[in-house]
Protein backbone atom coordinates (compact mmCIF):
# COMPACT_ATOMS: atom_id res chain seq x y z
CA UNK A 1 0.00 0.00 0.00
CA UNK A 2 1.30 3.45 -0.90
CA UNK A 3 1.88 6.05 1.79
CA UNK A 4 -0.85 8.69 1.98
CA UNK A 5 1.42 11.38 3.40
CA UNK A 6 4.81 13.02 2.92
CA UNK A 7 7.49 13.03 5.57
CA UNK A 8 7.92 16.58 6.83
CA UNK A 9 10.74 17.96 8.97
CA UNK A 10 13.65 16.33 10.77
CA UNK A 11 12.54 12.88 11.97
CA UNK A 12 15.64 12.45 14.15
CA UNK A 13 14.83 15.71 15.91
CA UNK A 14 11.25 14.56 16.45
CA UNK A 15 12.42 11.30 18.00
CA UNK A 16 15.00 13.02 20.17
CA UNK A 17 12.44 15.56 21.36
CA UNK A 18 10.13 12.75 22.48
CA UNK A 19 13.00 11.00 24.29
CA UNK A 20 14.31 14.10 26.08
CA UNK A 21 10.80 15.10 27.09
CA UNK A 22 9.48 11.77 28.33
CA UNK A 23 12.40 9.46 29.20
CA UNK A 24 14.01 11.54 31.93
CA UNK A 25 17.51 10.31 32.88
CA UNK A 26 17.20 7.52 30.32
CA UNK A 27 17.64 10.10 27.55
CA UNK A 28 21.38 9.71 28.16
CA UNK A 29 21.07 6.40 26.31
CA UNK A 30 20.72 8.32 23.03
CA UNK A 31 24.47 8.91 23.15
CA UNK A 32 24.92 5.23 22.25
CA UNK A 33 23.28 5.77 18.86
CA UNK A 34 25.47 7.63 16.33
CA UNK A 35 22.50 8.99 14.38
CA UNK A 36 21.76 11.10 17.47
CA UNK A 37 25.08 11.47 19.29
CA UNK A 38 26.90 13.28 16.48
CA UNK A 39 24.48 16.19 16.83
CA UNK A 40 25.02 16.77 20.54
CA UNK A 41 27.63 19.45 19.91
CA UNK A 42 24.68 21.79 19.31
CA UNK A 43 22.68 22.47 22.50
CA UNK A 44 18.96 21.72 22.27
CA UNK A 45 19.31 20.75 18.60
CA UNK A 46 16.00 18.90 18.89
CA UNK A 47 13.98 22.03 19.60
CA UNK A 48 11.90 23.54 22.39
CA UNK A 49 10.49 21.07 24.93
CA UNK A 50 8.47 23.61 26.92
CA UNK A 51 4.99 22.68 25.55
CA UNK A 52 5.58 18.93 26.07
CA UNK A 53 6.97 19.38 29.58
CA UNK A 54 3.97 21.53 30.47
CA UNK A 55 1.61 18.72 29.44
CA UNK A 56 3.73 16.20 31.34
CA UNK A 57 3.54 18.33 34.48
CA UNK A 58 -0.17 18.99 34.15
CA UNK A 59 -0.97 15.30 33.76
CA UNK A 60 1.39 14.31 36.59
CA UNK A 61 2.87 11.59 34.40
CA UNK A 62 4.82 8.77 36.00
CA UNK A 63 8.57 8.44 35.28
CA UNK A 64 9.88 6.20 32.53
CA UNK A 65 11.16 3.65 35.07
CA UNK A 66 7.53 2.98 36.06
CA UNK A 67 6.76 2.09 32.45
CA UNK A 68 9.72 -0.31 32.31
CA UNK A 69 8.55 -2.11 35.44
CA UNK A 70 4.91 -2.09 34.35
CA UNK A 71 5.92 -4.03 31.25
CA UNK A 72 8.56 -6.19 32.92
CA UNK A 73 7.59 -9.16 30.75
CA UNK A 74 9.11 -7.22 27.85
CA UNK A 75 11.92 -5.21 29.40
CA UNK A 76 13.17 -7.39 32.26
CA UNK A 77 12.15 -10.89 31.19
CA UNK A 78 12.86 -10.15 27.52
CA UNK A 79 16.43 -9.14 28.32
CA UNK A 80 16.25 -5.46 27.38
CA UNK A 81 17.63 -4.44 30.78
CA UNK A 82 20.61 -6.83 30.90
CA UNK A 83 22.50 -7.42 34.13
CA UNK A 84 25.73 -7.17 32.12
CA UNK A 85 27.10 -6.86 28.60
CA UNK A 86 30.24 -8.69 27.50
CA UNK A 87 32.52 -9.59 24.61
CA UNK A 88 32.54 -13.15 23.26
CA UNK A 89 36.17 -14.17 22.77
CA UNK A 90 37.21 -17.24 20.80
CA UNK A 91 40.18 -18.51 22.78
CA UNK A 92 42.31 -20.03 20.02
CA UNK A 93 42.34 -16.89 17.86
CA UNK A 94 41.96 -14.49 20.81
CA UNK A 95 39.50 -12.53 18.67
CA UNK A 96 35.96 -11.49 19.53
CA UNK A 97 32.60 -11.77 17.81
CA UNK A 98 31.64 -8.34 16.44
CA UNK A 99 28.23 -7.41 15.08
CA UNK A 100 28.73 -6.01 11.58
CA UNK A 101 25.73 -3.65 11.59
CA UNK A 102 24.90 -0.44 13.39
CA UNK A 103 23.16 0.51 16.62
CA UNK A 104 19.37 0.57 16.38
CA UNK A 105 16.93 -1.54 14.43
CA UNK A 106 17.92 -3.44 11.31
CA UNK A 107 16.41 -2.17 8.07
CA UNK A 108 16.46 -5.68 6.58
CA UNK A 109 15.58 -7.62 9.73
CA UNK A 110 18.83 -9.58 9.56
CA UNK A 111 22.55 -9.11 10.10
CA UNK A 112 25.93 -10.76 10.43
CA UNK A 113 28.80 -10.92 12.89
CA UNK A 114 32.50 -11.48 12.24
CA UNK A 115 35.71 -11.89 14.20
CA UNK A 116 37.56 -8.73 15.20
CA UNK A 117 40.20 -7.55 17.64
CA UNK A 118 39.01 -7.45 21.25
CA UNK A 119 41.15 -4.38 22.02
CA UNK A 120 38.51 -1.72 21.27
CA UNK A 121 36.61 -1.68 24.55
CA UNK A 122 34.84 1.49 23.37
CA UNK A 123 33.39 -0.31 20.32
CA UNK A 124 29.84 -1.18 21.35
CA UNK A 125 29.44 -3.56 18.41
CA UNK A 126 31.77 -5.97 20.22
CA UNK A 127 29.32 -6.36 23.10
CA UNK A 128 26.56 -8.91 23.56
CA UNK A 129 24.16 -9.76 26.34
CA UNK A 130 21.62 -12.39 27.30
CA UNK A 131 18.23 -11.87 25.71
CA UNK A 132 14.80 -13.39 24.99
CA UNK A 133 12.63 -15.10 27.55
CA UNK A 134 13.21 -18.70 28.49
CA UNK A 135 10.31 -20.74 27.06
CA UNK A 136 10.03 -22.83 30.21
CA UNK A 137 10.48 -20.36 33.06
CA UNK A 138 9.13 -17.28 31.27
CA UNK A 139 12.05 -15.32 32.67
CA UNK A 140 15.26 -14.12 31.08
CA UNK A 141 17.08 -15.50 29.18
CA UNK A 142 17.52 -18.00 26.34
CA UNK A 143 19.65 -16.29 23.68
CA UNK A 144 22.43 -13.84 22.85
CA UNK A 145 21.64 -10.33 21.68
CA UNK A 146 23.95 -7.74 20.09
CA UNK A 147 23.92 -4.76 22.49
CA UNK A 148 21.92 -1.70 21.39
CA UNK A 149 20.38 -3.56 18.45
CA UNK A 150 17.30 -5.67 17.73
CA UNK A 151 19.47 -8.60 16.55
CA UNK A 152 20.04 -12.00 18.17
CA UNK A 153 22.49 -14.73 17.23
CA UNK A 154 20.69 -17.23 15.02
CA UNK A 155 23.09 -19.33 12.89
CA UNK A 156 26.51 -19.52 11.24
CA UNK A 157 27.10 -19.92 7.52
CA UNK A 158 29.33 -18.60 4.72
CA UNK A 159 32.08 -17.83 7.19
CA UNK A 160 30.02 -15.50 9.38
CA UNK A 161 27.56 -15.65 12.25
CA UNK A 162 24.01 -14.77 11.26
CA UNK A 163 21.57 -12.72 13.31
CA UNK A 164 17.83 -12.06 13.13
CA UNK A 165 15.31 -9.84 14.87
CA UNK A 166 15.13 -11.00 18.46
CA UNK A 167 11.99 -12.91 19.40
CA UNK A 168 11.75 -11.77 23.01
CA UNK A 169 8.96 -14.28 23.67
CA UNK A 170 11.62 -16.98 23.37
CA UNK A 171 9.62 -18.95 20.82
CA UNK A 172 12.25 -18.85 18.07
CA UNK A 173 14.33 -21.93 18.80
CA UNK A 174 16.94 -20.84 16.24
CA UNK A 175 17.94 -18.12 18.73
CA UNK A 176 18.55 -20.37 21.73
CA UNK A 177 22.33 -19.90 21.73
CA UNK A 178 24.36 -19.93 24.94
CA UNK A 179 27.96 -20.27 26.10
CA UNK A 180 28.54 -23.23 28.40
CA UNK A 181 30.53 -22.11 31.48
CA UNK A 182 31.96 -25.62 31.83
CA UNK A 183 33.06 -26.36 28.26
CA UNK A 184 33.11 -22.95 26.59
CA UNK A 185 30.95 -24.27 23.79
CA UNK A 186 28.78 -21.75 21.95
CA UNK A 187 25.86 -24.05 21.37
CA UNK A 188 22.20 -24.44 20.52
CA UNK A 189 20.62 -27.88 21.04
CA UNK A 190 23.52 -29.97 19.74
CA UNK A 191 24.86 -27.44 17.25
CA UNK A 192 28.05 -25.51 18.02
CA UNK A 193 29.75 -22.47 16.50
CA UNK A 194 33.51 -22.64 16.01
CA UNK A 195 36.25 -20.77 14.17
CA UNK A 196 38.53 -22.26 11.53
CA UNK A 197 41.08 -20.08 9.74
CA UNK A 198 39.12 -16.93 10.68
CA UNK A 199 35.91 -18.41 9.26
CA UNK A 200 32.92 -18.87 11.57
CA UNK A 201 31.13 -22.18 11.04
CA UNK A 202 28.38 -24.28 12.56
CA UNK A 203 28.79 -27.98 13.25
CA UNK A 204 27.48 -30.79 15.41
CA UNK A 205 28.92 -30.41 18.90
CA UNK A 206 31.67 -32.90 19.72
CA UNK A 207 32.27 -33.83 16.10
CA UNK A 208 34.73 -31.19 14.94
CA UNK A 209 38.47 -31.48 15.37
CA UNK A 210 38.94 -27.76 16.00
CA UNK A 211 35.91 -27.05 18.19
CA UNK A 212 36.20 -23.58 19.70
CA UNK A 213 36.11 -22.51 23.29
CA UNK A 214 34.40 -19.16 23.90
CA UNK A 215 34.74 -16.92 26.95
CA UNK A 216 32.73 -13.91 28.11
CA UNK A 217 35.21 -11.08 28.76
CA UNK A 218 35.26 -7.33 29.51
CA UNK A 219 31.80 -7.41 31.08
CA UNK A 220 30.18 -4.41 32.71
CA UNK A 221 26.75 -3.18 33.79
CA UNK A 222 25.24 -1.17 30.91
CA UNK A 223 23.95 2.36 31.29
CA UNK A 224 20.28 1.45 30.91
CA UNK A 225 20.48 -1.04 33.79
CA UNK A 226 22.41 1.38 35.99
CA UNK A 227 19.71 4.01 35.43
CA UNK A 228 16.94 1.49 36.14
CA UNK A 229 18.54 0.33 39.39
CA UNK A 230 19.18 3.92 40.41
CA UNK A 231 15.51 4.73 39.87
CA UNK A 232 14.52 1.75 42.02
CA UNK A 233 16.76 2.97 44.84
CA UNK A 234 15.82 6.63 44.65
CA UNK A 235 12.09 6.27 43.91
CA UNK A 236 10.89 3.23 45.90
CA UNK A 237 7.37 4.68 46.06
CA UNK A 238 7.19 4.56 42.25
CA UNK A 239 7.90 0.84 42.23
CA UNK A 240 5.49 0.19 45.09
CA UNK A 241 2.76 1.83 43.06
CA UNK A 242 3.51 -0.22 39.97
CA UNK A 243 3.42 -3.43 42.01
CA UNK A 244 0.00 -2.41 43.31
CA UNK A 245 -1.01 -1.65 39.74
CA UNK A 246 0.08 -5.11 38.57
CA UNK A 247 -1.76 -6.75 41.45
CA UNK A 248 -4.85 -4.69 40.67
CA UNK A 249 -4.72 -5.69 37.01
CA UNK A 250 -4.59 -9.34 37.97
CA UNK A 251 -7.56 -8.93 40.34
CA UNK A 252 -9.60 -7.17 37.66
CA UNK A 253 -8.82 -9.97 35.23
CA UNK A 254 -9.83 -12.63 37.75
CA UNK A 255 -13.10 -10.85 38.48
CA UNK A 256 -14.13 -11.15 34.83
CA UNK A 257 -12.57 -14.52 33.92
CA UNK A 258 -14.98 -17.43 33.53
CA UNK A 259 -14.59 -19.48 36.69
CA UNK A 260 -12.29 -16.91 38.26
CA UNK A 261 -8.64 -17.55 39.07
CA UNK A 262 -6.99 -20.38 40.94
CA UNK A 263 -4.12 -20.84 43.37
CA UNK A 264 -2.54 -24.27 43.31
CA UNK A 265 -1.61 -25.87 46.63
CA UNK A 266 0.44 -28.99 47.28
CA UNK A 267 -1.82 -31.60 48.85
CA UNK A 268 -0.71 -32.61 52.32
CA UNK A 269 1.81 -29.78 52.67
CA UNK A 270 -0.21 -27.09 54.39
CA UNK A 271 -0.01 -23.71 52.65
CA UNK A 272 2.66 -24.67 50.10
CA UNK A 273 1.58 -23.16 46.77
CA UNK A 274 3.04 -22.68 43.30
CA UNK A 275 4.69 -19.33 42.66
CA UNK A 276 5.42 -17.61 39.33
CA UNK A 277 8.51 -19.79 38.89
CA UNK A 278 6.35 -22.97 39.21
CA UNK A 279 8.03 -23.75 42.55
CA UNK A 280 6.18 -24.72 45.72
CA UNK A 281 6.69 -22.12 48.46
CA UNK A 282 5.23 -21.50 51.92
CA UNK A 283 4.52 -17.78 51.41
CA UNK A 284 0.85 -17.44 50.40
CA UNK A 285 1.43 -13.79 49.45
CA UNK A 286 3.64 -15.01 46.59
CA UNK A 287 1.21 -17.62 45.24
CA UNK A 288 0.76 -17.38 41.48
CA UNK A 289 -2.69 -17.03 39.95
CA UNK A 290 -3.84 -19.31 37.13
CA UNK A 291 -6.93 -19.39 34.95
CA UNK A 292 -8.37 -22.56 33.42
CA UNK A 293 -8.93 -22.24 29.66
CA UNK A 294 -9.75 -25.25 27.47
CA UNK A 295 -8.25 -27.69 29.99
CA UNK A 296 -5.08 -25.59 30.17
CA UNK A 297 -3.85 -23.62 33.18
CA UNK A 298 -2.51 -20.23 32.04
CA UNK A 299 -0.44 -17.97 34.26
CA UNK A 300 -2.34 -14.77 34.99
CA UNK A 301 -0.34 -11.79 33.78
CA UNK A 302 1.44 -13.77 31.08
CA UNK A 303 -0.92 -15.35 28.56
CA UNK A 304 2.00 -17.05 26.77
CA UNK A 305 2.89 -19.32 29.69
CA UNK A 306 1.02 -22.44 30.74
CA UNK A 307 1.61 -24.97 33.48
CA UNK A 308 3.07 -28.33 32.48
CA UNK A 309 4.64 -31.29 34.24
CA UNK A 310 8.42 -31.05 34.40
CA UNK A 311 10.77 -33.79 33.21
CA UNK A 312 9.98 -37.16 34.70
CA UNK A 313 6.29 -36.34 35.12
CA UNK A 314 6.65 -36.30 38.91
CA UNK A 315 3.45 -35.05 40.50
CA UNK A 316 5.28 -32.37 42.48
CA UNK A 317 7.55 -31.15 39.67
CA UNK A 318 6.01 -28.44 37.50
CA UNK A 319 7.26 -25.97 34.92
CA UNK A 320 5.97 -23.04 32.91
CA UNK A 321 6.23 -23.33 29.14
CA UNK A 322 4.68 -22.21 25.89
CA UNK A 323 0.90 -22.58 25.79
Amino acid sequence: TAAKYWRVGDTSANRARAVYAWYGDFAEKLNHYPSFSWRNWQPNWYGDLTPILAVKERLQCRPFAWFLRRFKAVYEDGGLLPSSVFMLREERSRRCLRFDGYAGTSSSGAGTASLASCDRDDDHRLYWHLGNRDRFSGRCCSGLRAWNTDQCLQAAESGKAKTGVCDISGRNKLQEWAVSPATGKLHNRGQCISVEQSHILSHECGFHETQSRWTKVSSFIPLETELYRKAQEEQPEVFKSVERHLEGSAKAFCDTAVGGCLRLYRKGFGNACLDKEATFIEDECACALFVLESKTLRLVGDALLCLTLAAGDAADMWALGDC
